[in-house]
């Protein structure tokens, strides 16, 4: 155990954000942290880091350890270099150069002298992020590692993690990065901790039993309040102690009904659209000498689900800006139609004026959704802003819910056409999967630029592919059923890499190959033996003679495990340079 977290408490306002949790953090524990937007998951991490300090509660770490820390929100080195930043926490600061290299350029970053201050806010995140895997560390607390990531980064990550032989938890909406890498899902609920499986198909198969359970539980109470509440009705005579224990007893599980979880509705009220929408022809944009769109031509239906990706920098955001006439071209012509109404739900929108109050922001007067009119209090209700929530100054809003409420701002002016750019960024899995039943049942096109392959899986019918010279090559279908043709695309930008690839390409025999196809449910038998054993420790913790033998099979099967995972990435290093 590397850090031990004992009834650790958070307080925010009048509410418990964290509500006496307690954690057990192993060497090789992979943790994803999940949980609706506010529920407190950066907050763990802030207190597991030790950036806050939890108001109850204690921690206990391992000596001298070592934690790496990724935050959500992007901090501000303005008198460093990218260089300096990245070296900064590194003992030796010519330390392993070909390491610091390589992840860089997988990173898209090249100028080592550019100062901080002269980056997008993405590339201080990448940065950011370079520095933190590049550092040595015990455990890393990674805050949505994969915002501000194109896809190719994403797999690059996703390899990196899976070959870590240390702990690491990390919160992050992508759905495939959570099913890949982790071997234990935990989620923050009403300020509890609960942990589901070791991957993301578990946790959504063992969270609908829990549902479904405390659905059944819901229903008898409703069905015992009736009852009681008959029973008060009637007004029996000569209530005594016990009768008043009883009314008392009634309102109290009356208040568990009332914490029944709301779910968020998105809702609109599409406007007319007619029969063209938008027309693009033969357009070419350059930026700085950057010839980031060059001689496109496409027609947009009214059934157009389309994904946007490709590597960073290569115009995904411009192609949107020019398809709602926000950006003017060099070349060619945008032609959209007199009836087109975007909304545009855009990367790095900001809400500029975030000291006023929600409800201010949203507007003082009615407004039409669905044909009826329906008040800014009722439509925030929908959007899972709580009565206090709305009369709460933005600043103090988590970033998943400042996002959600800039959505909200962009559907309330109902649009026809929708175009996202990175929407999924900082929302909670809950309300990306309320999000993709909504653009499913839209009626009108939706182009969206994303790196989140879950979601463009299950929304998209195209997808386009800007390459670095700025051509947009179409393909129809979603991105998994394009996946190997879009990899393809992408050229490494190392040959010093590549060279050392071709030497290094060895073959895993048959029996390796065998061995490689069966390990993984080798590994997850003996992690979840290893789980079991840390509950019957933890359930018979006072009883040493009980967990004396518990923990010495523990230590054997945690020898056993290091080796088997030792030898996976052995068999995963072997089978990567043969490609």
């Amino acid at each position: 155990m590397i850090i031990n977290i004992e009834k650790v408490s958070l307080r925010y306002l009048t509410d418990n954000v964290i509500d006496e949790v307690s954690l057990q953090i192993e060497e090789k524990d992979k943790i994803g942290l999940v949980g609706s937007n506010g529920a407190g998951k950066s907050s763990l991490l802030k207190i597991i880091k030790g950036i806050v300090s939890p108001d109850t509660g204690n921690i206990v770490y391992k000596k001298d350890i070592n934690i790496g820390y990724l935050p959500q929100d992007i901090l501000e080195y303005y008198d460093y270099t990218i260089g300096e930043y990245i070296t900064k926490d590194l003992e030796n600061k010519s330390l392993d150069d070909y390491r610091i290299s390589s992840i860089l350029t997988k990173f898209g970053i090249t100028n080592y002298e550019t100062k901080i201050k002269h980056l997008s806010g993405g590339e201080k995140k990448r940065v950011m992020l370079a520095q933190v895997l590049l550092t040595p560390s015990d455990i890393l607390l990674l805050d949505e590692p994969t915002n501000h990531l194109d896809i190719d980064m994403i797999y690059y990550l996703e390899k990196f993690l899976m070959k870590f032989n240390k702990a690491f938890i990390l919160i992050t909406h992508d759905r495939y990065f959570l099913e890949r890498v982790v071997n234990k899902i935990i989620e923050i609920d009403n300020g509890k901790l609960f942990t589901y499986g070791k991957n993301y198909d578990d946790y959504v198969q063992l969270k609908l039993q829990k549902e479904e359970m405390e659905a059944a539980s819901f229903k008898k109470l409703q069905v015992f309040l009736r009852k009681e509440l008959e029973w008060i009705m009637r007004g029996p005579q000569g209530r005594g102690t016990k009768s008043k224990n009883r009314i008392e007893n009634f309102h109290e599980l009356s208040n568990i009904k009332a914490k029944e979880k709301s779910s968020l509705e998105l809702v609109y009220n599409t406007s007319r659209l007619g029969k063209k929408i938008v027309e693009i022809s033969r357009v070419s944009k350059n930026i700085n000498n950057n010839q980031l769109i060059q001689d496109f031509s496409y027609i947009i239906n009214d059934d157009d689900r389309i994904g946007i990706v490709g590597p960073n920098g290569t115009g995904k955001t411009t192609l949107l800006n020019i398809i709602s006439g926000i950006s003017k071209v060099d070349k060619g012509k945008v032609d959209i139609g007199e009836t087109v109404n975007f909304g545009y739900f855009k990367q790095e929108s900001v809400i500029k004026d975030d000291k006023i109050r929600v409800i201010d922001f949203i507007s003082e007067n009615v407004i039409v959704v669905n044909d009826s009119n329906i008040s800014p209090t009722k439509l925030l209700d929908k959007f899972l802003f709580t009565k206090e929530q709305q009369y709460t100054y933005i600043n103090k809003l988590s970033g998943g819910e400042r996002r959600r409420l800039l959505l909200l701002k962009v559907l309330i002016d109902n649009p026809n056409v929708l175009l996202l750019d990175e929407a999924t960024n900082d929302f909670d899995i809950d309300t990306i999967m309320v999000l993709e039943n909504f653009i499913n049942e839209f009626k009108g096109p939706v182009i969206m630029v994303s790196h989140d392959r879950y979601f463009l899986d299950h929304l998209c019918n195209k997808i386009f592919y800007i390459n670095k010279n700025g051509v947009i090559d179409i393909y129809n279908g979603n991105y998994s059923d394009n996946e190997d043709d879009l990899l393809s695309q992408e050229p490494t930008n190392n040959k010093k890499d590549n060279y050392r690839v071709k030497e290094k390409a060895i073959k895993l025999t048959f029996n390796e190959r065998k061995e490689l196809d069966e390990i993984e449910n080798i590994i997850n038998e003996l992690e979840n033996k290893v789980t079991l054993l840390e509950k019957e420790i933890l359930d018979n913790y006072a009883d040493y003679k009980v967990i004396e033998p518990l923990i010495k099979e523990k230590e054997e099967l945690n020898t056993i495990l290091d080796n088997k995972l030792m030898r996976w990435e052995y068999l995963l290093t072997k089978e990567e340079t043969s490609k």
